[in-house]
């Protein structure tokens, strides 16, 4: 019984001590880095940067080119009239709009884009304070227990101490056995009980 006692206590031991070789700033950056709602605010920030460069690139003066080409066959003296047709026609047309648009409108859409990406700023360091929060108080919680299982085992410790005492001393009639009767199974209760954290003095 106190070997099966010792294996399951030893093992679960071994479990708490591996879940806390990560610091809380480990973990706060795995958070961070994975969090969907703060990559999509740096998402929105990107998009914003993108679309005050298209905004001044629409303003620059715009060239376009067009060009048509037509041939028409004459085989043998069979295709399309040369009179007509002119055999083959190539035109082109070259353009170039500027749009005529004063510099205060164009600094007032760069502004208002530039506060919407500071207002998503905002909100992205809004998140990262309630997500570091979040995963603090887990973190806090978690230590927590870890502290009380290693209390518990301390307690186990003296009481299994004191167990092995006690027997030398009932039988050696210092004590009677019904108290170590009692005591041994107020040891094994505790010995229960410290995986639910119920272990006190």
């Amino acid at each position: 019984m106190k070997f099966f006692f010792g294996v399951i206590i030893c093992a679960f031991t071994c479990s708490v001590s591996l879940a806390q070789t990560y610091t809380l700033d480990h973990y706060l950056d795995i958070a961070k880095n994975n969090s969907p709602l703060l990559k999509d605010f740096h998402n929105q920030i990107a998009s914003n940067q993108v679309d005050s460069l298209r905004l001044l690139a629409g303003y620059k003066t715009q060239v376009n080119a067009n060009s048509g080409g037509l041939y028409a066959p004459i085989i043998d003296g069979y295709g399309y009239a040369e009179a007509i047709t002119n055999n083959h026609t190539l035109n082109a047309l070259m353009s170039a709009n500027q749009a005529i648009i004063s510099k205060k409108n164009v600094n007032a859409q760069i502004a208002a884009i530039t506060l919407q990406s500071l207002s998503i700023g905002n909100q992205t360091k809004i998140s990262e304070q309630d997500l570091k929060k979040a995963i603090t108080a887990q973190y806090i919680t978690a230590y927590g227990d870890l502290q009380q299982f290693k209390f518990n085992q301390e307690v186990i410790d003296l009481l299994t101490k004191e167990e092995e005492l006690l027997k030398k001393l009932t039988r050696a009639n210092v004590y009677h056995q019904s108290d170590y009767l009692t005591f041994f199974g107020d040891v094994k209760t505790a010995a229960v009980n410290a995986f639910t954290g119920k272990v006190t003095l």
